[in-house]
């Protein structure tokens, strides 16, 4: 509190998922209205950050995002303030119109995902199946990440001995091995499972494993013994499946698809035993790249499509280069992701869900997630200055705190600074957020339009006038809400005066993504061989991830009978130019990005399209892309069609995707560990528990640093006991 009676002033500084998500969180409190009062201050006229997405009146109100977002069946934080968002909505009648009235509403399930192999000079389609676990994420079960692991485990063991019985290798075929183990068992006093019935190496391995994990107690040798064994029975195991395999891995899809999980298994756990991860924790291997270590710990394919579709999800390449056009199969040189958040994500990912495994929003994550959050804080009380652009951060003189925040205000609401109306008329019933601002809300609106000033560039020249936020006049606690990629310019004092803060600026990389929209004329089963709207990872450089998004569609203006039949978002790691211009100067160096991407797009469609759709070339020539199947609302002919479609390069420092690179974990700091006494953090970017780019890390870092201001909430549910250690 500032004083006796008095409220206590909170400035966040950012308006995207992870400022949103504290607003969200400490107006949860109850009896938050008499102990605070919040103000969200963001640049340009939208929130949400790279979750934003908006409307395009020019060309049917078709959704325009700023990539692919899928939530994944463990986002629990994620799915759990959803819902709490709309059912705040619902009770106050924020917008009962509205066809999304809970979380159910605005998502579909997605229980499988393609990943795109090369082989012999082919992409080919491998569709993995999913199964639909138990329950939903948004009431999901008390969870340990290494009993996940076990129950991962024994799922592909099984997997693994029915695909292949004949290669599973009697244990008491190598009498060794079958000894040692015996004697171990009996040592450890463990019960032996059954000999018979083709108790295999691998099968061993498992029930190591499990005993490694549970029996902590054990002496030192003890344990020892069990992980030198596990690992030998591993190796075994690995080296006895390839030569039984080897003849067939280039004929038979379905044993090569076993044996890159069993490469990837078997070296991945030896590696986790070797490192002792389950005494030590993820940090003993998180120092060290991903596809590096499974490489050292025996890996005969260290960049399977299963191990490439880990860092393609996450764009985890630090330039944005991609492989060689004519070896697209070979692991790029900057390919760079931690081993230990790698290993983390990978388990909560395939194991730790609950309901479907993934699941993608009917319409734009503006109206489905973004818009529900919004409504509520602002009935709740919570102040909107649009508009204003956060510049610098001071200290106070000789403290650490922060005293000032230098703004530029962008545009001056006529009904005040704090009355901005965000959102569009209802289409179809939802309120959304429109492409450009509303300049009859703004002052000097005729003149922004004119100027055609892109708000929401770093790069805008447009002149705007300045303000300062003040320490005990303004605020009295800080959150900074803004992407790390944009820190540098606005933190230097702060990077001056705490080296943990230069340590994490320098340390952090990111990288920028190109993303496309395309609305095709056919349905996808009409284009591809594959069925439903599938998601696709590892496609063809430079796209690493094709998402069906055809339910969108119904959601969109398009007039009766002229909808497309499917839409299609692709999305990529952008090589970076150098160099990049400094902020507030090349107000054409957004759209010089923008046609780059829009250059990368024709030539993926010319070359590589056909891998995805192979029903989509010209009835006269087959093997060129048919340019007329893409939707046009003109006459366009040609690759001119591709002129009505979307595309962007998200390049600004605050769109710049966040990577999980090696060693950079031990860069971040904690939401509520600033090192500096009134200001807290909120992104992707903090240590989280997640530590990856993705909106259940954003959560996890914006209730973090709620409960450091306010002490709610107590528990952040998913088990992330880094936020309790570190």
């Amino acid at each position: 509190m500032t004083g006796e009676g008095k409220k206590e002033r909170i400035a966040i500084l950012g308006g995207g998922v992870a400022g949103l998500a504290t607003a969200f969180a400490l107006t949860s409190q109850p009896g938050w209205q008499a102990r605070y009062e919040i103000t969200i201050y963001e640049q340009g006229h939208r929130l949400g950050g790279k979750c934003a997405s908006v409307r395009n009146p020019e060309k049917d109100n078709r959704v325009e995002e700023h990539g692919p977002h899928l939530w994944f069946g463990f986002y629990f934080n994620s799915f759990a303030m959803l819902s709490e968002a709309f059912r705040y909505c619902r009770e106050h009648h924020l917008a009962p119109e509205c066809p999304f009235q809970d979380w159910p509403d605005v998502f579909e399930k997605q229980n499988g995902v393609t990943l795109m192999e090369y082989i012999g000079g082919e992409w080919r389609p491998w569709a993995i199946e999913l199964p639909e676990m138990a329950g939903t994420p948004v009431e999901p079960k008390e969870g340990d990440v290494w009993q996940w692991l076990l129950d991962l485990v024994g799922r592909i063991v099984e997997y693994l001995n029915d695909i292949r019985p004949s290669a599973r290798r009697q244990l008491d075929g190598h009498k060794i091995w079958f000894w040692a183990y015996r004697a171990y068992c009996s040592i450890a006093k463990t019960a032996t499972p059954a000999m018979g019935g083709g108790h295999s190496l691998l099968d061993a391995a498992r029930h190591l494993l499990e005993h490694i994990v549970n029996a902590t107690g054990h002496a030192s040798l003890l344990r020892r013994a069990a992980r030198w064994l596990a690992r030998v029975l591993l190796g075994s195991y690995l080296r006895n499946l390839l030569r039984d395999l080897q003849p067939l891995l280039a004929t038979e899809d379905d044993l090569r698809h076993a044996w890159y999980v069993a490469d990837l298994l078997v070296a991945g756990l030896r590696g986790l035993i070797g490192a002792d991860v389950f005494t030590h924790g993820l940090d003993a291997i998180e120092d060290v790249d991903f596809s590096r270590w499974l490489e050292k710990n025996g890996a005969a394919d260290p960049w399977s499509p299963l191990v490439r579709a880990m860092y393609d999800t996450q764009a985890e390449y630090t330039t944005g280069k991609t492989a060689p056009p004519d070896r697209p199969d070979l692991r790029p040189d900057d390919a760079d992701l931690a081993a230990g958040t790698a290993i983390h994500c990978f388990v909560r990912m395939f194991a730790g869900y609950h309901g479907a495994f993934t699941y993608k929003t009917k319409a734009g994550m503006g109206e489905c997630i973004v818009t529900p959050i919004y409504l509520a804080l602002r009935d709740r009380g919570v102040k909107f200055a649009f508009f204003h652009r956060v510049k610098n951060l001071r200290l106070a003189s000789g403290e650490r705190r922060i005293q000032r925040v230098e703004l530029d205000i962008q545009a001056d609401v006529a009904a005040g600074p704090y009355a901005y109306q965000p959102l569009t008329a209802p289409l179809h019933g939802l309120l959304c957020w429109p492409r450009d601002p509303f300049y009859d809300q703004l002052t000097d609106g005729a003149q922004i339009r004119a100027a055609k000033a892109n708000l929401n560039s770093v790069w805008c020249d447009y002149r705007f006038a300045t303000a300062t936020l003040e320490a005990g006049t303004n605020f009295d606690q800080l959150v900074l809400a803004i992407p790390n990629a944009a820190l540098p310019s606005l933190c230097d004092e702060l990077s001056a005066a705490d080296a943990k803060w230069k340590r994490m600026l320098d340390g952090l990389a990111t990288v920028q993504t190109q993303f496309w929209t395309v609305w095709m004329k056919r349905t996808t089963s009409q284009l591809s061989p594959q069925s439903g709207q599938p998601i696709t990872e590892c496609a063809a450089e430079p796209i690493d991830s094709w998402l069906d998004m055809s339910q969108i569609l119904a959601w969109e203006g398009w007039s009766a009978g002229a909808a497309p039949a499917s839409a299609h978002y692709f999305e990529g790691p952008l090589d970076q130019p150098a160099p990049i211009p400094p902020p507030f100067t090349d107000c054409d160096f957004q759209a010089r990005e923008d046609e780059r991407v829009r250059q990368n797009a024709l030539r993926f469609f010319r070359q590589n399209a056909l891998a995805l759709w192979t029903k989509a070339g010209r009835p006269d020539s087959p093997k060129d892309f048919d340019w007329n199947l893409m939707a046009s609302r003109g006459d366009a002919a040609g690759e001119d069609r591709f002129l009505d479609q979307y595309w962007r390069a998200n390049v600004d420092p605050s769109e710049r995707f966040g990577l999980s690179t090696a060693g950079s974990k031990f860069c971040r700091l904690r939401p509520d560990r600033s090192g500096f006494e009134n200001l807290y953090l909120a992104g992707d970017w903090t240590l989280n528990g997640l530590n990856a780019g993705a909106v259940e890390a954003t959560m996890i870092s914006a209730l973090a640093a709620a409960r450091g201001i306010s002490g709610y909430p107590k528990e952040i549910p998913g088990g992330y006991e880094e936020m309790e250690g570190n």
